[in-house]
């Protein structure tokens, strides 16, 4: 079963494809809003580095992706009325898989080490606990991508790539596919994306 193009891999198209691979620029560790941020760009930059394959890439990055996301803050945003339908059971199982496609598809896009870097621009605590984190990716062709990073309680719940927010995107496809083909549809869609990245 395939996947057609959707929201979310808009999004997907416009935070990756690009030529990938970080300089060895320092991360910034003294953000205010927590090590989040940080903590990512280090995991993707010691990824590339080590050159190992997507599952190795995967496996170095799966922790640190349960780490760091608000895990049900994202599932239940992206799932909207269909969250509180859901057993606790299958909240629990959502839940991973969402978190195991957030990290296969970083260990999917970011492969190569060819000169990019990561900067941060600003950060702005714009309630208590909440934070929005400005950075930007130069492209090994010079070219940028901003990617803005929205973190509450230390854990990032969005990331807005150039304008286009993740959280909002993921949204309105689940939401389409469950008006469509219903709850089962999506969870088996995102299992065999899942199984399908990396190949």
């Amino acid at each position: 079963m395939k996947l057609k193009p959707n929201l979310l891999t808009q999004f997907v198209l416009i935070l990756f494809c690009m030529p990938l691979g970080f300089a060895a620029a320092a991360v910034d560790d003294s953000l205010r809003s927590g090590p989040a941020v940080s903590t990512l760009h280090r995991s993707l930059l010691t990824n590339m580095q080590a050159s190992t394959d997507y599952q190795g890439r995967y496996q170095q990055l799966q922790p640190t992706i349960n780490k760091i996301f608000d895990s049900s803050a994202i599932t239940r945003v992206s799932l909207g009325a269909t969250w509180r339908k859901l057993s606790s059971e299958e909240q629990q199982e959502f839940i991973a898989i969402v978190m195991n496609t957030i990290a296969a598809t970083y260990a999917d896009r970011f492969v190569d080490f060819n000169g990019q870097k990561f900067a941060v621009l600003s950060e702005l605590e714009n309630r208590p606990g909440r934070w929005v984190v400005k950075t930007v990716l130069t492209k090994s062709d010079g070219g940028t991508v901003n990617l803005d990073y929205y973190i509450k309680d230390g854990r990032i719940f969005n990331v807005i790539a150039d304008g286009v927010s993740d959280l909002s995107l993921r949204r309105a496809d689940y939401a389409g596919v469950i008006k469509q083909k219903g709850y089962l549809f999506l969870r088996a869609s995102l299992k065999t994306k899942l199984a399908e990245l990396g190949n």
